[in-house]
């Protein structure tokens, strides 16, 4: 569990997409596996998950519909370290693609950031995942490098995205 919150608690409510934020916990992994094999394709997706429940630095949310009985309709992975947010996964169910669960995940994560005194947020994305891209740049993030191959699943080159919350924070 993440230091700082108790289990299952409500971290954000998202009013324009009827959802609500908590905090993930063992109930929600299978359907957290299910998003990432259908969207992500992680390797050992059920291990890596369960282990971040257990890791003191990570975070990993869950965006639930409570009209529909708390169905996990999208789930956002990230650590923060210091003085860094770094996303590393966030992922929306095939079926609710495109409504603004993920733009709502990332004003969670933007949010979280800011109150916990972060000065940046950086992640890693496909160089062929256009929708994601977009979504980061709609954020603010800006693409401060390129890790040839980085994906090991072809070899696909990632763009290392970086998001500067105070003017004092270096690129």
């Amino acid at each position: 569990m993440a230091v700082g919150r108790a289990v299952g608690e409500a971290v954000a409510v998202v009013s324009p997409v009827a959802g609500k934020i908590v905090e993930a916990t063992e109930a929600e992994l299978a359907a957290i596996v299910a998003i990432d094999a259908d969207t992500i394709r992680t390797r050992s997706a059920d291990k890596n998950y369960r282990d971040e429940l257990l890791r003191e630095c990570a975070y990993l949310d869950v965006l639930v519909l409570p009209s529909e009985r708390r169905r996990v309709v999208a789930f956002v992975n990230y650590w923060i370290v210091c003085d860094e947010l770094q996303l590393l996964s966030l992922a929306t169910h095939l079926g609710y693609q495109r409504r603004g669960y993920g733009r709502s995940l990332m004003q969670h994560l933007l949010d979280v950031a800011k109150a916990r005194g972060c000065e940046s947020l950086t992640l890693e994305v496909r160089r062929s995942n256009h929708a994601a891209i977009g979504l980061y740049e709609a954020s603010g993030f800006r693409t401060v490098a390129v890790r040839e191959k980085y994906y090991a699943d072809g070899g696909e080159d990632a763009q290392v995205m970086r998001l500067a919350l105070h003017p004092t924070a270096t690129i």
